[in-house]
This record gives structure tokens, C-alpha cells and sequence, in this order.
């Protein structure tokens, strides 16, 4: 019974204990005949009664309370296990998930390490591999070049050595586009921003294709505006393999027409922009396949019937002008030709020419000016085909070159010869270069010993790290003879002789004789020129040899060069014989 009802009994039996005397003498008086006794044993049972249920709600009472104290008891002992439970569930938890970031944080980490020593073995491998492809290729493209300038090669064997320069130029594009990517990959590509000569770089260009172009019977124009600046301030070697790749694909997809390759320049308030536009008359790409080039390995319907595509070169361009500041846009429509456009901001060089002045046209070096004979050079490369190259470029000059296989070597050669310059290639055993250019610059007097290095890297950092050893310049593999020949002019103050350039009448000399010429022979080498049928040239050149030697060897030697236009116009010039 619960505490109210006990109160209740307990009052209920005050009253009862109270009024039952009363009640007793009231019915004692109103019946007399009822016993005193009675009455009183009534009164002891009814009390004993309520006694009893009252000492049995007590004890209800109680059992209740203990009932509910238990139950409390119960509950507080459920709740603090259900709690122990949640807090050991948790701790378990909490310890599994800490486990599992302890074991994930160094899974991360091994990835992490693992990551790094593979790009640090990308990276060696890419050194190496980059060494061990330039340096070859070095050599085989230089002694092509030197083979290219002997005047007594015949017609097919100059046009056999012309296709063994343009496949290394097109492995040279090649490999430096797989680097690149790799660069863009591990994001290392950076700016070298320099003073360059513009009208150089797109006379460069110009003599580089024209070749290719003329074998294709296409007509190549590389031009700039009156208002564009000469020497301006870039990354010269990223904008040329721009206008490189740009190039080398409009020749390749391109089989009538022409390529022409413009540049116009826009005046801002602070800084000058240059537009350079590549256009062809080629097999062009349609609208959808425009959007799908911006993907690495994407390759337009055209490329994919070239064996000479990779897929990559339009990425490599793309990402390389947008590193430069600019955009590139392409315009093609299929079957009428397509546009590459990109505008980069550059710096004008204070004091640069007006667009318009040309130098005099570039000549080939014959030797060193007369009184500057004795200029010492030891080429060091590790590679023999490397320090031959440089032999045969310089000896005929004039120079007086020395030869050293490894670093070891060119100190001892330093020490006992003294060279005037050290051409210095930085990969080698024994001794690398960095170490032989630092121990050569600590002799006695090697200060002004000047040390150009010579690598295949094409690394920003690794550049700085070699010009950081002592270095005086750097020169990338492949090199071309005139970057060398500058370079050794710029350092040692050295000058040059130069070819006598033949005057444009001399093309049509002797005119009697291309005069006297036979009527079948000149429509032969007529025909094969309108044809620019390079084996009926080499044909008609052999019977006009045959009629006049001396004519004939200046024709081969235009052949030979690829100049079928001069050959056009000397035959076209020339009056035909008992002509008024």
C-alpha cells in the first residue's frame, strides 16, 4: 500500500478509536440489555482488526519501498553496464579506428616514399635516357649538316643525306616532346625568359622547312609586319618548339598549297603582344573534332592515318603557350585547311630596331679572320663521335682543337695545354663535368679559362646547377655549328670570314651557254622541275653534265641544295639559242 492510503487507515482508525467509547455508552443506554462485556470484546477484535491491516499496509508499504529501491538499484546497475558497455564500445572503436589511421598514415607514407623514389628514378632515368638519345643524335645531325655542305656530294647522295637530317630533326621534335610532357607531368616545366633576335628565329625556321616544304612541292611564307618589333624578351626555346610543332604539322597534313607562317605585333599601355598565326591549305579537321584536340594523346581523323603522329605534339604546344601567357585557338574545316592562332605578351628590348632592317643575309663560315689564328679549344665529351664533331667543325676554321674522354683528362689537358675554351660535356665517367669545371677553375689561371657546357639536359634546374659549378655558358644538345660559332665569337672576341655571296647575275652565267643548250634538254629539266620530280631533275642535270661539265656542276649544286627555283629562273632566263 502506498504511503497515502496508509495515512488514510491511520486516521480512519484514530476515528474509529475515538468515537467507540461513545458509541458503547449511547447503545449501553439505549439497551441496557446488552452485556459491558461484549461490548468490550467488540471493541478488542475491531482493534486487533485494524492493527493487523494496518501493520499489513506498513509492511506492504515497506515491501513496496523495498521493491522500488531494488528496482532502482536494478535500473542504476542496468543503466551503468549499458553505459560500460557503450563506453568499452566506443574505446574499442576509437582504438580500432586509431589503428586503422596508424595503418593507413603509414601505407600513405610508403606511398608517399614510394612515389618520391620513383619520380627520383624517373627523374635519373629521364636524365639518362635523355643523354643517351641527344648525344647520339647530336652526332649523327651535325656530321648530316657537315655533309649537307660539301660541294662535291652528288645530287642523290645530298637528297639521301637530306632524308637522313630531316628523320633526325623529326626524333629530335620527338623526343624533346616526351620530355616536355614528362615536365608538364612532374610539373616542372618553368620560363627561361631571354633577349633573343625574332627575325633570326623565323629566318630559322624558314631555312629549316623550306626543304621539307619544297620536296612536297608546297610553297612556304614566314613573314612579320612592318611594326614588329626585332629583339624582343621571352622563352625562346619554348616559343620555337611552339612554332616548330605548329609548323611540322601543317607540311606533314598538307599535300598542295601552301603553309605561311605570320606574325603581327599589338601595342597595350604597358606591355607589346605578338600574334603568330600558322596557316595551311591541308586536309583540315572538322568543327567536332576541333573541341576533342585538346586531350594529350587526342589525334584528329588525319593524324590517324599518319605514321608520323603521335598524338601529343598539338598538348605539348597548347600547354606550352599557355605557360608563355597566351591561348591557342585552332579554325579548321575539313578539307579547306586549318589556322593555329595564339598572341603572347612579350618584352621590347630598349633600343631595338625597327621590325623592318634586316641584317644582311647569313653566310657560311669559311675560317677565322686573318691574325686571330692560335685560339685553343679542348673538346671533352666522353662519347668519340661527340669530340669528332667538334674536330671537324672547328679545325678547318682554323682552331686548334684538343680531344679529352672524361673529366680526369681535360684537367690534366687544362694543366699542361691551357685551352682557350673548354667545350665541356657534363655526363661522363671518371670524372663528371661539374667536378673537372670546378677543379679546373681552382688551378692557377683557370679563371679565364672559359668552360661552356656541353648536355643533353633540358632541365631549369639542372642548368642552374651547372652554371652554379663555374660554368661560364651553356649549350644544349643537339647544337647547330652557328649557335657554337657564336658562342666562341661572344666569349673569346674570335672573327669570322665568311663565303663570297655569288651576285644574282651569276645564276644566269654563262648565258651562252644554258643559251646553247639543246631544245630536248631544256624541256626535260623544264618538265622534271614543273614536276619537282627530284629523279628526272637529277636525270636531265647528268645529260646537261654530259653537253657542258661546268654547267652541269653549278646545276647539281643547286639541286643539291634544293633550290629548284633558281634552277627555274636560270632556265627560264636564259634566251633560247638563234633567239633575237
Amino acid at each position: 500500500m502506498d504511503p497515502v492510503g496508509v495515512r488514510r487507515l491511520s486516521r480512519f482508525l484514530a476515528f474509529l478509536l475515538f468515537w467507540l467509547p461513545v458509541a458503547a455508552v449511547t447503545a449501553f443506554g439505549a439497551q441496557e440489555a446488552t452485556p459491558t462485556v461484549c461490548l468490550a470484546d467488540q471493541c478488542q477484535v475491531q482493534l486487533k482488526e485494524a492493527e493487523n491491516q494496518l501493520l499489513q499496509s506498513r509492511q506492504k508499504a515497506v515491501e513496496a519501498h523495498h521493491r522500488e529501491a531494488e528496482a532502482r538499484r536494478l535500473a542504476l546497475i542496468f543503466a551503468i553496464m549499458m553505459i560500460a558497455a557503450v563506453l568499452a564500445g566506443l574505446a574499442l572503436y576509437l582504438g580500432r579506428r586509431a589503428a586503422a589511421a596508424r595503418v593507413r598514415s603509414r601505407h600513405l607514407q610508403a606511398q608517399a616514399d614510394a612515389a618520391a623514389e620513383a619520380g627520383r628514378a624517373k627523374g635519373a632515368f629521364l636524365a639518362n635516357m635523355n643523354h643517351e638519345l641527344r648525344s647520339p643524335l647530336n652526332a649523327m645531325l651535325g656530321f648530316s649538316r657537315l655533309l649537307m655542305a660539301e660541294p662535291s656530294l652528288s645530287a642523290r647522295v645530298r637528297q639521301d643525306v637530306a632524308i637522313i637530317l630531316r628523320s633526325g630533326e623529326h626524333l629530335y621534335a620527338l623526343i624533346n616532346q616526351m620530355l616536355e610532357i614528362s615536365k608538364i607531368e612532374a610539373g616542372r616545366l618553368g620560363l627561361d625568359l631571354v633577349q633573343f633576335d625574332l627575325y633570326a628565329l623565323l629566318e630559322e625556321l624558314e631555312e629549316s622547312f623550306s626543304l621539307g616544304a619544297r620536296q612536297k612541292g608546297l610553297q612556304l611564307l614566314v613573314g612579320a609586319a612592318g611594326t614588329v618589333p626585332r629583339h624582343v624578351k621571352t622563352d625562346v626555346v619554348k616559343l620555337r618548339q611552339v612554332l616548330t610543332n605548329l609548323l611540322t604539322n601543317a607540311i606533314k597534313f598538307t599535300a598542295t598549297g601552301s603553309v605561311a607562317l605570320q606574325v603581327e605585333a599589338r601595342f597595350h599601355a604597358e606591355r607589346t603582344h605578338l600574334s603568330f598565326s600558322v596557316t595551311d591549305t591541308g586536309v583540315g579537321v572538322g568543327s567536332e573534332e576541333v573541341r576533342k584536340l585538346d586531350g594529350t594523346f587526342m589525334q584528329a581523323q588525319a593524324g590517324r592515318h599518319s605514321a608520323e603522329s603521335t598524338g601529343f605534339g598539338l598538348s605539348v604546344t597548347r600547354s606550352f603557350v599557355q605557360l608563355l601567357g597566351g591561348e591557342l585557338r585552332v579554325t579548321s574545316q575539313a578539307g579547306h585547311g586549318t589556322t593555329v592562332q595564339f598572341e603572347l605578351p612579350v618584352e621590347v628590348v630598349a633600343g631595338a630596331r625597327a621590325a623592318g632592317a634586316h641584317d644582311s643575309p647569313r653566310r657560311r663560315v669559311t675560317g677565322i679572320a686573318e691574325g686571330q689564328r692560335g685560339v685553343r679549344i679542348l673538346a671533352v665529351d666522353d662519347w668519340p663521335e661527340g669530340r669528332q664533331l667538334l674536330v671537324r667543325l672547328l679545325e678547318p676554321l682554323g682552331f686548334e682543337v684538343r680531344e679529352a674522354a672524361d673529366g680526369l683528362q681535360a684537367v690534366e689537358a687544362c694543366e699542361q695545354w691551357s685551352p682557350h675554351l673548354v667545350c665541356m660535356d657534363m655526363r661522363m665517367p671518371v670524372m663528371n663535368g661539374q667536378e673537372a669545371t670546378r677543379r679546373i677553375k681552382a688551378q692557377p689561371g683557370g679563371e679565364r679559362i672559359v668552360i661552356v657546357a656541353l648536355t643533353a639536359s633540358s632541365f631549369g634546374e639542372e642548368r642552374e646547377a651547372i652554371l652554379a659549378c663555374g660554368c661560364d655558358d651553356f649549350l644544349r644538345k643537339p647544337f647547330r655549328e652557328e649557335a657554337l660559332l657564336e658562342l666562341l665569337a661572344r666569349h673569346l672576341g674570335v672573327r669570322y670570314e665568311y663565303e663570297t655571296l655569288l651576285p644574282e647575275r651569276e645564276d644566269e652565267t654563262p648565258r651562252a651557254s644554258m643559251a646553247a643548250l639543246p631544245g630536248p634538254l631544256r624541256e626535260a629539266l623544264g618538265e622534271a622541275l614543273g614536276r619537282l620530280d627530284v629523279d628526272a631533275i637529277e636525270r636531265a642535270i647528268d645529260a646537261v653534265t654530259s653537253h657542258d661539265e661546268k654547267l652541269g656542276r653549278r646545276m647539281a649544286e643547286l639541286a643539291g641544295l634544293f633550290d629548284y627555283d633558281r634552277l627555274r629562273k636560270m632556265l627560264e632566263a636564259a634566251p633560247r639559242e638563234g633567239a633575237a
